[in-house]
């Protein structure tokens, strides 16, 4: 990955990150801007190991096409405000938590404060793929076929969200319907077996008063036997 790398005759994107372990991160927000289309390039540029070549990046990219650059970093993550300080455009960080970060803390704050003067929109901790978001939104207020790209894809979110309030839903009226059939299973049970005992009793009582009147019978007859 020394080597700059293009989707595009003239990428408008550039992605930097200070060292390959970072691409695992970085390589989301490449994937969401090839899913639409948006040429950008990709590459390493290290603030504290080549920073000529970080000054000369900086420098260069709004003359070479470039409209936001992308850069993540970890650790003491001071690439994307020194590219900040160097070019006219737009910088957004991604603080990586590195192997040697605390717990990303480090990467998030070195990025996160910058002084007055010098911003970098930040996204959230590892969160590549929104840094590839509003840099597809950046360059869709001046180019509409961008925006409409971002348009779709707030679409796309609605429907996602939509399906599983969907599913949810269709899940609670299966709930509804298994607790209803229960319900009405154990009601029906409950007067079956009020109704068996009903029965029980007037059976015995019956059984009970015929018995009785064969015993009075019984004991008339053996009285006015001769």
């Amino acid at each position: 990955m020394g080597k700059t790398k293009f989707n595009s005759e003239k990428p408008l994107i550039g992605i930097i990150m200070g060292s390959d372990s970072d691409w695992p991160i970085m390589k989301e927000a490449s994937l969401f801007l090839k899913k639409y289309h948006i040429p950008h390039e990709y590459t390493i540029v290290s603030a504290h190991r080549t920073p000529q070549r970080m000054m000369q990046y900086a420098s260069d990219a709004h003359q070479r096409g470039l409209q936001v650059i992308i850069a993540g970093a970890g650790g003491a993550a001071h690439l994307p405000g020194m590219v900040a300080s160097l070019t006219p455009l737009p910088v957004i960080g991604v603080p990586i938590k590195s192997s040697n970060s605390i717990d990303g803390w480090d990467s998030l704050l070195s990025i996160l404060q910058m002084p007055n003067g010098v911003p970098v929109a930040t996204v959230a901790l590892n969160a590549a793929k929104n840094a590839g978001i509003l840099a597809m939104q950046i360059l869709g207020t001046s180019n509409p076929t961008i925006q409409k790209n971002c348009i779709s894809y707030k679409k796309e979110l609605e429907q996602e969200v939509m399906k599983k309030v969907e599913k949810n839903e269709k899940r609670k009226r299966i709930n509804f319907y298994f607790i209803f059939s229960i319900t009405i299973s154990i009601i029906t049970f409950s007067s079956l077996i009020t109704s068996f005992k009903i029965s029980c009793a007037s059976f015995i009582k019956l059984f009970d008063f015929s018995l009785s009147f064969k015993l009075i019978a019984l004991i008339f007859t053996l009285k006015n036997a001769p």
